[in-house]
Parts: C-alpha cells; structure tokens; sequence
C-alpha cells in the first residue's frame, strides 16, 4: 500500500487537514493525490463543527470499524463535536473518523505542518524538540498561527508515533528579497541580533500560484514576473522578479501590510503608543510609564480587534461587499481595502519596471470576489490591466484568465507542502 501523507493548517480556533496519497500515475505533475479533506472550526466555542468529505476511495485493505471482517464504505461527514475542544481532540476525532470509515491510519508517514513564522529557518525541516523550541520562541510574531501549530505537532507526537511530522514554514519563500528591500532603518547591529527584518508570509500559498501560473502561461518559472495577490481574512501581496519573491506587503510579522479581517494592516509606529490608555500623549512622560503589558494589549487590539471587523461589526468580506453601497461602515471598510490593495499593485509594477507576465489574485476574497477585482483593476487600467466577462464567471478551473494580463487561481497550501514533501527525497 502507498503511503499517506497529512498536510495540516492550523488556525487559532480552526483545523484544516488534508489526507494525500501517492500517486504513481507520472502524468499528475504534483506527485500525490488528495483522497479527503477535514475542517474542524470554532474550537473556541462550545459547539465546535467536524467535517470530513472523501475525494476519491482510498486504495487500503482496511476493514471496518465495527468488529465485522467487511470493507468499510467511506461516507462524508458534517456534525457538531462537543467533546471536540482544543487542537489535539480535533485531530484524535479526526483519526478515529478516519478509522472507521476504513482507512489504515498506519499507512500516515508524513505529516506536513504549516507554520506561518520560521525566523531563520531557511528550509522545512523534520521537527524535533531543539525545532519545537524555536518555534515556540518565534509564536510571539504570529499569535494567531504557531501556537495551535504547536499544539498540533504535540498531538501527532503522541497519536502518531511513528510519523515524521515536518514544518512547512510560509516565511521561507522570501528569502530570496534583496537585503535593501527586507531590512528596516534602524540600528543594524541591533536589527541582526534580534532578527528584525522583513520576514514575508502566505509563502506556501505564492509558491503553489508561481509554478501554477507559470505551467498555465507556458513559461519557465525562472523567467516569470509576476503580481499575485492573496486577498482573504489574512491578505498580503508578492511581487515575482524572475520566478522569486522581490518584494511582499508583510514584514517582520504579518500584522504589516493589507488589512485584514481583524488585523489593522500597516499603520504609523507610534499609532501603538496612544492607543494604549495610559500613553495617549507622546511624550517622554507616557513612554517612560509605558508597561510591557500595556504594548502587548495594543498589539493584540491590532491583531484581533482591527481590520474591517472593528469597523462594520464583522469579519465577513462578502457581508462588506454586499452592504457597502447602503452602509457608510462597509463602504469605509471596502475603499480602504481597495486602496491598499491598488497601492501595493502600483508599487510592485513600478519595481518590476512594468515587465509584468499576470496579476493574479488567489486566497477566499481574491478567487471569489468578482466586484472586489473588478474595482481593483478598474483602478490599475491606467498600468495595463483589464478584466472582462470571464471575471464573472471565474471558478471553474484551478487557474483562468479574465481578461488582459489577469489571472485568477485557486490557490492550495496543503496540496504545495504534500508535493513538496513527497518530492523531496530526503523525507524517505
């Protein structure tokens, strides 16, 4: 029987793992083959949601769960999990599902871990307790993403003994940004010591949409510039110089940049210092009463309490978009969002002295807004772009264009960490 790899995402009240398998057939160019899919939500809540959909029969000899010597006919699953309440219940539930529905969990030799933040990890890495450590020392700068990745590698360590759990870390893809474009003007020497660069993120997500959109325009990667945009809760921008990140919008961590559902995106440094109740005047006297505590609550209001939630009420994009017209709120929330997004678009064109192969927008508001793109390249026509009737109807392929030099793809970071794990020799 193949082997079976997981790619794993964890978010702060969410699990989303995909199982893969092996696939032999040399015409499928990722290497694997997805056969189900689990997301498990609101993990924070009393009432979190277990689903578990089959993509294709899983080529296993495993009985049934139910003492019978009966193959096992695999069935979707959507339901409500009580017991279900933190990352490592999720995947236990999620393994015994997998069991019952008759698949041999034994044949999981990989578990593929996206982690948002990797500091100065230069490659995925086999995680060990030195690699844990790191990562855990690194969760500060992603709130949001390492620590229930933690949580998870812990649960594997102790449900699946025998699996190679591996980290996948998104900040990786950017490495290659020139040193003058990554770093900040502050004190070198002190910027080096603690690691204060621009890091980049959602780099599983660019590097799937790169060597997609370079199979689908025909063009050697290497030789590709591109714009790709992943517009979703969590948004950011990359720009492609020659197949490689030269420039994104996130930096030392992923709070810079876009807005987001609830991250307040770029704003002026200082900003940190008078949102905090007790520094509301920048002077000597407020900076030198400000407490540790008080800067760490101004950065989680940034985080977790910003974004077009603190402004309309809610995280959706599609409620925003839909309201925008009749609710001043939605409509500050919506012009902001185009305004960061079309400024980024210009700049990046701008660094690639206007050699540019495709926009391409992936990630939930990217690939299924079709007013959210429309309006954006409205705005950057004056630089080449153009949308058409094809904007409408994107969604039916993994990767389409919609008009004149724009693109739209169906991104997939747990499909880019199973490729790049079952490739990778040095995993087997």
């Amino acid at each position: 029987m193949s082997q079976l790899i997981l790619s794993a995402n964890s978010g702060s009240s969410s699990l989303k793992i995909t199982v893969f398998e092996i696939d032999s057939d040399t015409s499928n160019n990722d290497g694997v083959k997805a056969i189900a899919v689990s997301s498990i939500s609101n993990l924070s809540s009393s009432k979190p949601t277990f689903s578990l959909k089959f993509l294709s029969p899983p080529t296993s000899d495993a009985t049934a769960d139910n003492g019978k010597d009966e193959k096992a006919t695999p069935k979707d699953e959507k339901e409500e999990v009580p017991e279900i309440n933190d990352h490592k219940s999720a995947f236990e539930h999620f393994l015994d599902r997998l069991k019952k529905n008759g698949l041999d969990v034994g044949r999981i030799s990989h578990v593929c871990h996206r982690i948002v933040h990797g500091g100065r990890y230069q490659k995925p890495t086999e995680i060990s307790e030195d690699a844990m450590h790191r990562i855990e020392a690194l969760s500060s700068l992603a709130p949001l993403h390492n620590g229930p990745a933690l949580s998870l590698i812990e649960a594997c360590f102790a449900l699946l003994p025998e699996s190679q759990s591996i980290a996948y870390f998104d900040s990786v893809f950017h490495i290659s940004i020139p040193q003058h474009i990554s770093s900040y003007a502050i004190d070198q020497k002190i910027a080096y010591e603690k690691g204060l660069k621009k890091y980049g993120f959602h780099g599983l997500s660019y590097s799937f949409i790169n060597r997609k959109v370079a199979e689908f325009i025909g063009k050697d990667a290497s030789s590709c510039n591109f714009i790709l945009a992943h517009l979703g809760s969590g948004a950011s921008i990359c720009a492609i110089k020659d197949g490689k990140s030269y420039d994104t919008t996130m930096g030392l961590t992923p709070l810079d940049g876009l807005p987001g559902a609830t991250r307040s995106g770029g704003v002026d440094p200082s900003l940190i210092f008078h949102y905090t109740s007790s520094a509301g005047r920048l002077d000597q006297t407020a900076t030198k009463d400000l407490h540790v505590t008080e800067a760490q609550q101004a950065e989680h209001i940034l985080n977790s309490n910003s974004g077009w939630k603190s402004i309309t009420g809610t995280t959706n994009f599609g409620t925003i978009a839909s309201e925008r017209h009749s609710s001043p709120p939605h409509a500050l929330a919506w012009n902001i969002f185009v305004d960061r997004v079309i400024g980024y678009i210009g700049n990046y064109y701008v660094k690639l002295g206007g050699r540019v192969d495709a926009l391409v927008f992936a990630g939930g508001i990217g690939e299924k807004s079709a007013n959210l793109r429309a309006e954006v390249v409205k705005k950057v026509e004056c630089i080449g772009f153009e949308v058409d009737e094809r904007n409408e109807s994107a969604g039916k392929e993994v990767v389409e264009w919609i008009g004149k030099n724009v693109i739209v793809c169906q991104t997939d970071e747990q499909l880019e960490m199973a490729r790049q794990c079952a490739v990778s020799l040095r995993h087997w």
